[in-house]
């Protein structure tokens, strides 16, 4: 291996890298073909957690992109941002989920990664959710002030 990696020990699950031929942890012999097993999931590990931080990133985006749709002129650009956001969040969610859904629940990066799916999912779905009882409240107060 050429290219400088870092991957979790399979014995003591502390992170070492490939230039190493001992864990400096547990002291388990390291292999070649462990190693580049090792980097390679770290990497994906990696790819997902960066994915679902982009995630929760995009739906807290959302909001901000809401909040400026109120503000004149750049108004529209705001409202054009929140609706492709509240599209673009649940298909991301999707898209992790199909990638990324197999890994091991056991690596603390795959934790923290979910933990940011859940945020932005939370985030996101606090919008339907005040959409339909604002609807619901005006919907209600209009037939209780009809005749």
């Amino acid at each position: 291996m050429s290219d400088y990696k870092t991957f979790r020990c399979p014995n003591c699950q502390e992170l070492v890298n490939n230039m190493m031929t001992v864990c400096k942890h547990c002291g388990i012999p390291l292999d070649e073909k462990t190693m580049s097993d090792s980097a390679d999931a770290q990497d994906r590990v990696n790819s997902a957690y960066n994915a679902a931080s982009n995630v929760r990133i995009l739906a807290g985006a959302m909001w901000m992109f809401f909040f400026f749709s109120f503000i004149p002129f750049i108004g529209i650009l705001g409202g054009i941002g929140f609706y492709l956001a509240f599209i673009g969040v649940p298909v991301m969610l999707i898209v992790w989920m199909i990638r990324y859904g197999g890994i091991p629940k056991t690596d603390p990066e795959i934790k923290d990664a979910r933990r940011f799916l859940l945020a932005g999912l939370g985030l996101w779905a606090i919008y339907p959710i005040a959409y339909v009882a604002l609807i619901t409240i005006v919907a209600a107060l209009s037939i209780a002030s009809s005749p």
